[in-house]
C-alpha cells in the first residue's frame, strides 16, 4: 500500500476527500506519512478498520492535514486517548470523528471535546 500511494499522494496534492477503508490490513504508519505530506487540504478522510495505524499516524495528521472536517477511525484499535487530543487540539474545524471500535480510547475523556 504505500509504493502505491507514494506513487499516486504528488500527483493529487489538492484532494480534499479520501477514502482508504480496509478489507485487508495494508495500510499503515508509513502509508499514511506519505498521504499526510502531499494532501494537506484533505477535508473528509476515511481509515475503517486500518489496524496497523497508531497514534503516529494521528499525530501526522494533526499537524499535517489540520484542515480535516470529517475523520472516520472506527476500527482503528491501537489509537488512544492522547493522540486523540492532540488531534482534537489541532484540528479546529474536526466535526465529525466515528471512533467505534476504537478500543483503546475512552468515552469518558472525549465527552469534553463534544461540541
Amino acid at each position: 500500500m504505500s509504493k502505491l500511494l507514494f506513487s499516486i499522494a504528488p500527483k493529487f496534492t489538492h484532494l480534499q476527500s479520501l477514502n482508504l477503508c480496509q478489507n485487508q490490513d495494508q495500510l499503515d504508519d508509513q502509508a499514511m506519512e506519505i498521504v499526510v505530506k502531499y494532501c494537506h487540504d484533505l477535508r473528509a478522510l476515511d481509515l475503517l478498520n486500518s489496524t496497523q495505524l497508531t497514534d503516529i499516524s494521528i499525530n501526522a495528521l494533526a499537524l499535517g492535514c489540520n484542515q480535516l472536517e470529517k475523520l472516520d477511525i472506527s476500527g482503528c484499535s491501537k489509537v488512544t486517548d492522547s493522540a486523540l487530543i492532540f488531534l482534537v487540539a489541532k484540528c479546529n474545524r474536526l466535526r465529525h470523528l466515528n471512533l467505534c471500535g476504537s478500543c483503546r480510547t475512552s468515552k469518558l475523556r472525549m465527552t469534553g471535546f463534544c461540541w
